[in-house]
């Protein structure tokens, strides 16, 4: 977002009486958003910068909105402004515009009315940088704790030429996508999925809806169609395998050994089976081993053993798969920043 330059023609300080009054309110951090966090990230009260001022109440400056409205109309920045408009849409709903309104955990969020932007003769009312200044201003004049988040550092240092304390969330601004409420639950139970599978079966069965969820396959599309980078390539290339031979009924051992390359877990014999008796020392070389069927106390304990085997083979190709998607995981996260997951 461009927004034009200005010089601010002085500082503006809060005046001593405000601060008196506001050492009488509840200790609160009224946090001010502008437009580059909410269009940065969707729901930003889920932001662990804000966490250490709990309890906020986060306002939503009116320019604010006007600036997402004209974002909307823009194709390369449409995701993010309709993603945040559609959040503020919930919150309006619930008499946002008219009273705050909870957001979870003893905070709360409400839009501010052109009322609480006055004119201040240090600003020029015609910026959106400006009018969101101007509401800072205001609020602290009530007596709040007031502090702006932005991921712009102008404004930020803007507010601070102000005398208005103000939050630089710059990393935010480096976020390479926008995630949506709903991406977000979906990821984090197809992800809480994948790691309570407990069979082969189950594991390679997430494992493909993990890869089906809509922001996993948004995200790693391009590394299909570049095959870069090559080790992360290579991995989706296995699971891509493995989706084109998989079946419900298909035989579980044999698709994972054709598809990612995993020997399959050691079989279990359930049949009765015959054991050689040694011949006593003087047969030994003359005469013919004699067999019997094994005991049933002697196939119980070959059958626990063979089945712990199968355990730990079992187990061991679901930490493979796993490792194998953390990798994908990993690049996720790291496309979209970890902490919005």
């Amino acid at each position: 977002m461009t927004r034009s330059p200005e010089s601010m023609k002085g500082p503006h300080r809060v005046s001593k009486a405000a601060n008196s009054v506001a050492g009488s309110l509840p200790q609160r951090t009224t946090v001010v958003l502008d437009t580059s966090v909410l269009y940065s990230v969707a729901d930003p009260y889920t932001i662990k910068e804000f966490q250490a001022l709990h309890p906020v109440d986060y306002v939503i400056p009116a320019k604010v909105l006007w600036e997402l409205d004209r974002l909307i109309e823009r194709i390369e920045t449409r995701d993010r402004a309709r993603a945040a408009l559609n959040v503020l849409k919930g919150f309006v709903q619930r008499g946002a515009t008219k009273k705050p309104v909870s957001c979870g955990g003893g905070c709360t969020l409400r839009l501010a009315s052109l009322d609480e932007q006055p004119a201040h003769p240090s600003l020029r009312m015609e910026l959106a940088d400006d009018c969101i200044l101007a509401v800072c201003i205001h609020l602290a004049n009530q007596g709040r704790s007031v502090k702006l988040a932005t991921t712009e550092f102008a404004l930020y240092a803007k507010a601070l030429a102000a005398g208005v304390d103000a939050m630089h969330l710059q990393r935010y601004a480096e976020a390479k996508t926008v995630i949506t409420r709903r991406e977000r639950a979906s990821f984090q139970l197809a992800w809480s999925r994948v790691q309570t599978a407990d069979s082969a079966w189950s594991v390679c069965r997430r494992a493909l809806t993990f890869l089906g969820n809509p922001l996993v396959a948004r995200l790693i599309q391009p590394v299909r169609d570049k095959q870069e980078p090559q080790g992360l390539a290579s991995v989706i290339a296995g699971f891509d395998a493995l989706e084109r031979t998989w079946t419900e009924n298909a035989d579980v051992d044999t698709v994972i050994k054709g598809a990612l390359g995993i020997a399959p877990p050691t079989a279990v014999d359930y049949s009765v089976q015959r054991l050689f008796e040694p011949l006593p020392i003087p047969l030994q070389g003359v005469g013919f081993p004699v067999s019997r069927a094994e005991t049933p106390e002697e196939r119980s304990l070959r059958i626990k053993a063979e089945e712990g085997r199968r355990r730990a083979d079992e187990q061991f190709i679901v930490d493979d798969v796993l490792n194998r998607l953390e990798f994908i995981r990993e690049f996720v996260l790291d496309e979209v920043g970890e902490d919005l997951l």
